[in-house]
């Protein structure tokens, strides 16, 4: 299977059962970015397949069919929290922060799904070949940020300084509504799991 709308910049290819690969073309560097004017045509391309990638599964799987994602703390609806916390925020901070969006790098996505008889299991791991962060510092801001109760950024809770272009949501949302998120120790390879219903 081969992912992708528009694949003259960049596809998302599953090599073997739920194992994927996200390769940039060489038209992906034409996409030009310009963060002062918020014109981030790269950071959409690979949002977009992330988003993809994810209907795709929830289809095979019968996500918000057979399994239901329950709503957060807020009564908000999981759907989309699954779709850009669990695929589109961690791949598009793959390509951001871990690989500049450099055409020689590429990120690698394991995508599972186990089912039981009352709920089923998703868990989603994605791996970047850049140098990784300290991760831990970002789950104490995160534990921060909850504890406090001030409305602010993620990344005003942050002790390290924050990435180049980084938003201060994507990951620090993720850390807060997955079951669980852990990193291996260089920070270059996230795992994420999320349990749901049946319905």
């Amino acid at each position: 299977m081969i992912i992708g709308s528009e694949p003259q910049y960049a596809t998302i290819t599953e090599v073997e059962s739920g194992s994927f690969v996200l390769v940039k073309k060489p038209k992906f560097a034409t996409l030009i970015e310009d963060w002062e004017l918020d014109v981030v045509p790269q950071r959409v391309c690979i949002a977009d397949l992330a988003a993809e990638l994810y209907c795709h599964l929830a289809e095979r799987w019968g996500i918000g069919d057979k399994y239901l994602i329950p709503p957060d703390s807020r009564g908000e609806h999981w759907d989309y929290h699954v779709e850009q916390l669990m695929f589109v925020g961690p791949i598009v901070n793959a390509e951001l922060h871990g690989h500049n969006n450099s055409l020689d790098k590429t990120t690698y996505i394991q995508c599972s799904f186990s089912e039981s008889t009352d709920y089923g299991v998703l868990e989603v791991t994605v791996t970047d070949q850049g140098p990784g962060f300290d991760h831990a510092e970002l789950v104490a801001a995160e534990a921060t940020a909850r504890e406090s109760g001030i409305r602010e950024g993620f990344n005003y809770f942050r002790t390290a300084p924050k990435p180049e272009f980084s938003v201060g949501y994507a990951l620090f949302n993720c850390i807060r509504y997955c079951d669980s998120v852990t990193w291996n120790q260089a920070g270059n390879e996230m795992r994420m799991k999320k349990r749901l219903y049946t319905s």
